[in-house]
């Protein structure tokens, strides 16, 4: 897998932004386990400047597509 990219246990590979979503990609679940919710993983998310508890993952900000609803997270 590419740097940006995260290894299914089951061996796909796919952008990190689709891990922790909510939506399974692995074709296994891989990419939403219990870890999902853990502090260490929250702490690598980006809080949008608007909503109640707003957050997406980091790898989501400045990637050229908006994805909190005030666009806070490709503002410099």
């Amino acid at each position: 897998c590419r740097e940006d990219y995260f290894r299914c246990t089951s061996g796909e590979c796919l952008p990190r932004k689709y891990t922790c979503d909510t939506i399974a990609h692995c074709a296994d679940g891989s990419d939403e386990t219990e870890l999902c919710d853990s502090v260490t993983l929250r702490a690598s998310k980006f809080k949008c400047t608007t909503g109640d508890d707003n957050c997406i993952p980091m790898a989501w900000v400045l990637d050229g597509s908006a994805d909190c609803a005030d666009a806070s997270d490709e503002s410099e």
